[in-house]
């Protein structure tokens, strides 16, 4: 939604985004797993909004995945460049 604001030092009519945001904090979030730096998941449905720290496991295998993703990306690469040098 745009909303229209005019500067006071300027009077020039300016537009702006409102934006919506959910802003936590609190001790409490370190007690339920949220610690600074934790990677999390969000599963929006029906109105509801759910937040899922990721273990330590799940990140790990987070990290494993993109580099399965790169390395198949690099031998796709390869694989692309031999058949068009014709080698």
């Amino acid at each position: 939604m745009d909303t229209r604001h005019t500067k006071h030092k300027t009077k020039v009519p300016a537009r702006y985004s409102q934006i919506l945001s959910l802003y936590l904090k609190g001790d409490w979030l370190k007690e339920t797993g949220f610690a600074i730096g934790t990677a999390v998941t969000a599963k929006i449905s029906g109105g509801c909004i759910v937040l899922m720290a990721e273990s330590d496991e799940v990140r790990e295998l987070h990290d494993q995945l993109y580099q399965v993703k790169r390395a198949i990306e690099g031998i796709k690469k390869r694989m692309t460049n031999a058949r068009d040098s014709g080698g």
